[in-house]
């Protein structure tokens, strides 16, 4: 449920999550009930950011970045609170928490006591009572049929609508369901950032948050985490700490291995030893293939150097001549390997469409 719906004058927007948000500008990542964390702007290298996750990970703990104090933010929100029209928008749709909203008529707001109690258990969460009656623009909008109805919020969105009174068990239960789902999107939009600001080269930042999505969402999100690190090491030419991670990866979450981010951080791990590799010489492999145009492990051998070395297209673009001159080659050899490097680029690299687009028209 989102809301979306103009009553008049009065339109309640959605928001953007705002554990997003504040991801971004290197705030909490894990605002929704994950707990504060924060990123640091500075004070220590990324190397020793990846010595500590080395370290870490041998000791069988998992790495998180030291908490610093938070900015002086006011007084924390309250955890139970009567919300109003004119207040629905900054108190439920722009919280960082999660927010259960008890919709009742005057008579049944004693039946809130057991959510109250359940959420005064359980940080990370707030409760908002509203008066169905006195709020009844928000309700036609939220669709609420029978009062009471318990409805509950993250990021700016309706996740979920339950009508009738709650028993304590039930209530109880309720509770933690919406901290799980706030918890999940929190590291999922945290992960997103991070993927963000390591392709735009804030390698940094993208580890401290990888880090920390690693340390406290490790369940949900432990491998994909954990290839982002990879990632960043990778990119820092750390190949010791990208290959101890890469290890720990396929040790500790064998459920994930066909991630796209996980096989992203392998396929990494892969190219970056064959690029530093003193086998892989560019100019003796080009000087075969010029000599040998038809020789298609040599083609082969250098677009894995090419690759290694970064050198992207060019790479992919002698894998496209092998299969354009003997699809079948070694078995498919030249398709996989192009497939390879797709994955390790990530669907969202500018070379990928491209070049799915044109092994297509070859083989087919």
């Amino acid at each position: 449920f989102v809301l979306t719906r103009s009553l008049g004058p009065r339109v309640l927007p959605v928001r953007p999550s705002g554990t997003t948000l504040q991801a971004a500008r290197g705030l909490s990542i894990a605002a929704c009930g994950i707990g504060s964390a924060w990123i640091r702007d500075g004070g220590s290298s990324t190397s020793r950011l990846l010595v500590q996750s080395r370290r870490s990970f041998s000791e069988g703990s998992t790495p998180g970045p030291p908490t610093a104090p938070p900015a002086d933010q006011g007084p924390p929100p309250e955890k139970l609170f009567e919300v109003m029209s004119t207040t629905f928008v900054k108190e439920v749709l722009e919280s960082v928490e999660p927010v259960i909203v008890f919709a009742c008529a005057p008579q049944q707001q004693e039946m809130v006591a057991p959510l109250a109690q359940a959420v005064q258990a359980t940080p990370g969460i707030r409760l908002a009572l509203m008066d169905a009656q006195k709020c009844a623009d928000i309700a036609q909008q939220l669709r609420v049929e029978n009062l009471p109805t318990t409805l509950a919020f993250t990021g700016g969105k309706c996740v979920d609508m339950q009508p009738g009174e709650m028993t304590a068990g039930s209530a109880g239960e309720y509770v933690q369901r919406i901290v799980g789902l706030a918890q999940t999107k929190a590291a999922t939009d945290a992960m997103q950032v991070a993927g963000k600001a390591l392709s735009e080269g804030q390698v940094e930042m993208a580890l401290n948050i990888y880090m920390q999505v690693q340390t406290q969402s490790r369940e949900t999100h432990g491998g994909p985490a954990t290839a982002g690190m990879v990632l960043c090491a990778v990119q820092l030419k750390d190949l010791d700490a990208a290959k101890d991670l890469a290890e720990t990866l396929k040790s500790d979450f064998p459920k994930d291995l066909e991630d796209p981010i996980v096989k992203q951080a392998l396929n990494a791990v892969e190219f970056a030893e064959m690029g530093a590799s003193p086998d892989s010489n560019l100019a003796e492999l080009e000087d075969k293939v010029r000599a040998d145009p038809g020789d298609h492990q040599a083609r082969h051998d250098l677009a894995l150097a090419l690759f290694g070395a970064k050198k992207y297209e060019e790479a992919i673009e002698h894998v496209l001549t092998i299969v354009k001159g003997d699809k079948a080659w070694e078995g498919g050899k030249a398709k996989e390997l192009l497939f390879k490097f797709f994955d390790t680029l990530g669907s969202q690299h500018p070379l990928v469409a491209g070049g799915r687009k044109r092994l297509a028209s070859l083989l087919f």
